[in-house]
Parts: C-alpha cells; sequence; structure tokens
C-alpha cells in the first residue's frame, strides 16, 4: 500500500492550494464572489477546469465551509478529484497571541483517481503548472524555532473514495470508506498527537492505525492492523524482478510499536 499511499498524498498536495485560496478570499470577499471567482479562474489557477458549488463564511465564529469542489481532468469532463463538504471552524482571537486553534476540520466524500501511464500521472501537468522557471540559487532557510502554535482537533476525514490505475502494469488498487479520526494535533505545543486511520480496500481487506504521539518527548504508540488483504494485488509489481505466474492468498497483521 506504500506506492498508492504516497501517490494518493501526492494528488491531494496538488489541489491543497486551490482550497487553501477559497478558504482565503472567502474571508476577503465573502462566500458568493470567492465562489464565482473560482468557477470563472480555475484553470487560470491550477492549469484544470474545476467548478465549487457553495462557500460560505461566518466572521463571528471562524466558520468556513466548502461544498461541491470538483476538479477535472485535462480533456476538462472527467472527474479527477473532488468532494463533497469541507467544513472547518476556527478560534479566530487566538491568532492575537500566535496560535492557529481549529475545533474542528470535516471532510466527506472525497473522490480521487489517480492514473499512471509509464512516468506520467494523470496529476503530472498539475505539478508543471506549479513548478517554478526560477534559475536563482536557492536562499539560506530561516532555521530558527517559530513563536506561532498549531492546535489542531477533531479532524474528521469521512467516506471518500480513492482508485489508483498502473495502466502499463494493468494494476488497479481501490480504497472505499476511507476514514480518519485525529482528535488532536499539535505543533510546537505540550499536547500529545493523536490519529486513528481505518481504510476499506475496495477487495473487501482494511486497515486500520491508531497513534499517539508526543512532539516534545518523541514518545510514540502505534497500532497497526491490516486484515485479508489479497496478495494477487502485489503481482504486478513482483513480476518486475522474478517470473511468477500466479500470487493467491490473504494477509493478516497486527503489530504494535511503542518508542
Amino acid at each position: 500500500m506504500k506506492k498508492p499511499l504516497k501517490i494518493t498524498l501526492i494528488v491531494l498536495a496538488s489541489i491543497v492550494g486551490l482550497v487553501l485560496f477559497i478558504l482565503l478570499f472567502v474571508s476577503l470577499f465573502g462566500g458568493s464572489i470567492a465562489k464565482n471567482y473560482v468557477n470563472k479562474h480555475a484553470e487560470e489557477l491550477l492549469g484544470r477546469k474545476a467548478q465549487v458549488e457553495h462557500v460560505g463564511l461566518n466572521l463571528f465564529n471562524g466558520h468556513v465551509a466548502v461544498n461541491g469542489l470538483a476538479v477535472y481532468e485535462e480533456n476538462g469532463t472527467d472527474l479527477f478529484a473532488g468532494f463533497d463538504t469541507l467544513d472547518v471552524s476556527v478560534k479566530l482571537g487566538k491568532l492575537i497571541s500566535k496560535e492557529v486553534y481549529v475545533r474542528h476540520i470535516t471532510l466527506a466524500g472525497l473522490n480521487v483517481q489517480v492514473l499512471q501511464d509509464g512516468t506520467r500521472f494523470n496529476f503530472t501537468s498539475l505539478i508543471d503548472h506549479f513548478a517554478s522557471d526560477s534559475t536563482e540559487t536557492e536562499e539560506v532557510k530561516d532555521t530558527t524555532p517559530s513563536d506561532w502554535i498549531i492546535n489542531l482537533h477533531n479532524i474528521r476525514i469521512n467516506s471518500n473514495r480513492l482508485f489508483y490505475a498502473d495502466l502499463q502494469r494493468d494494476s488497479h488498487w481501490g480504497i472505499n470508506e476511507l476514514n480518519l479520526l485525529v482528535p488532536d494535533f499539535c505543533i510546537g505545543g505540550t499536547d500529545n498527537t493523536d490519529a486513528g486511520l481505518t481504510l476499506a480496500l475496495a477487495d473487501g481487506g482494511s486497515l486500520s492505525v491508531d497513534a499517539v504521539y508526543n512532539a516534545v518527548s518523541n514518545d510514540f504508540d502505534v497500532t497497526l492492523g491490516l486484515a485479508n488483504f489479497a496478495l494477487n494485488q502485489v503481482k504486478p509489481y513482483v513480476t518486475d524482478i522474478a517470473h511468477i505466474d500466479e500470487i493467491q492468498g490473504r494477509l493478516g497483521v497486527d503489530a504494535k510499536v511503542k518508542g
């Protein structure tokens, strides 16, 4: 599952810029204006056609909601990635004390399709669009610790679907009902980061991960459970280094790591 998961993260990162732009634009100009601007200028922002159905904002309680975001393939017709709902609530008063305090983040109905053809993916043009043409020497990075604290609570990713296909190998990976729960995530503070992930694989298997991490002490506690994973899904990759006609069976793993 390493390769599909890594690719999925890259895909999600490619639309993060658009989501962040929506949130920023909403805070400045309001939901209806942001919606209209994104729908008209998405190709300039992403290099792809995109559409959003609704953007809502309440400055009094720091609540932002984005509904029905869709980013299309290069042909402008087929869906590449999208989600039904992104709901975020922030304590705006905390910004005064250099703390980003998020009450909750909910992402529901995420649908991502990743296609690979040799060394090219269906998101390659997105990466090329954001790639810098600058050849100047990179500036020395400032390694001074930031005074800001990022405190995120109740992060939920519910009922999402991820699909990956290697067209040349005729390999397909599907994840249905991806659910992620992170009760607390803290950077720069002393609180523990707690996370729980469950994946329902398209072939009927499942993966669950529960993790607790303390950034101050670097202590961690991770529990991993893999059930009914179909081994035939790894065959297209094993045949790159060995001649194997068939791989059958199911794999289950239960592991606990502390440190």
